[in-house]
């Protein structure tokens, strides 16, 4: 499974949009400030995302 995920920012205004394989690794990834783009930006909330069973899908929902 693949998921397109949004996230807002809790302490600013800011919402980042992924994709990954595993969302709830990647979520952890962002709250523990794993990743480069965002990591000044933690903590964060799940604010919606969406299943596919198809990678490309998911990446083409992602850049949509």
């Amino acid at each position: 499974m693949h998921y397109v995920y949004i996230l807002k920012s809790i302490k600013d205004d800011f919402v980042s949009i992924g994709s990954s394989d595993d969302l709830k690794k990647r979520f952890i990834g962002h709250n523990n400030k794993k990743n480069q783009s965002t990591k000044f930006y933690a903590p964060f909330k799940l604010v919606y995302y969406e299943a596919y069973a198809d990678r490309d899908d998911a990446l083409m929902r992602e850049h949509k």
